[in-house]
């Protein structure tokens, strides 16, 4: 999804609830905020200090903490801690491209990439995982296990067949048909085969064949387990 971020003014590809381009224009924005807050619940503020100041010194009194004391305290708090070892982080390995599902991948942008990873664990019954799942696992040890793993199953051909399509579906794509549908129903449009794995048209289904309505301008995304007939349209 194409948005504007809210700070810099720039144009970035994100998700429905991403308001902002970068993590540095988030923190400006973060800062921003803040700064309006303070302004607007100054007297708030002032009072919750104050009474924070009278109820330290409360304690102080009702305990009998000198002034020396407080010192040794804050000098303590003040002690650096001892430094963490931080991992060190993943860089983007590079994945043997065997299989047309590999090199595909490759050349994805880290979207498509978590979707069509998603997509190809479901498919070959590895783990079932969604996009937001996975993108919490980026460029970690268990993403790359889980790519590995997909990677190994896809080095034949066939392997990542797509099962949604219909042979007899394909013939009549891109032509006006008439399509009587398990339920009754009856519809009648251009016959289409939507490949994309990332923001597919008017929110159709990610893959999956749908009809550009001949009445009015509308779309309708179906599977081929929904079709009882379908015939080319004569008017």
């Amino acid at each position: 999804m194409r948005k504007i971020c809210k700070i810099c003014g720039n144009e970035f590809e994100g998700r429905a609830n991403r308001e902002y381009c970068s993590g540095a224009c988030k923190i400006e924005a973060k800062k921003i905020y803040q700064r309006e807050y303070k302004k607007s619940h100054y007297e708030k503020i002032k009072n919750y200090q104050k009474k924070s100041w009278y109820k330290q010194k409360a304690i102080e009194k009702a305990f009998n903490i000198t002034k020396s004391d407080n010192i040794a305290l804050d000098s303590a708090a003040a002690a650096p801690p001892k430094p963490k070892r931080k991992p060190k982080p993943l860089e983007h390995k590079k994945i043997a491209t065997d299989s047309k599902w590999a090199k595909k991948y490759a050349e994805a942008d880290r979207l498509t990439k978590i979707a069509m990873l998603s997509w190809a664990l479901d498919k070959l019954g590895i783990a079932h995982l969604s996009y937001g799942q996975l993108s919490t696992k980026w460029l970690t040890h268990e993403y790359y296990s889980l790519l590995q793993q997909v990677l190994d199953k896809t080095k034949k051909e066939g392997n990542m067949k797509n099962s949604h399509r219909s042979e007899k579906l394909d013939a009549l794509l891109d032509q006006k048909v008439s399509i009587i549908f398990k339920d009754g129903t009856i519809e009648q449009g251009v016959l289409h085969w939507n490949d994309k794995v990332v923001e597919p048209p008017l929110y159709l289904s990610n893959r999956g064949y749908y009809l550009r309505l001949l009445t009015g301008s509308g779309y309708l995304g179906f599977k081929k387990s929904h079709v009882k007939e379908i015939r080319k349209y004569r008017s």
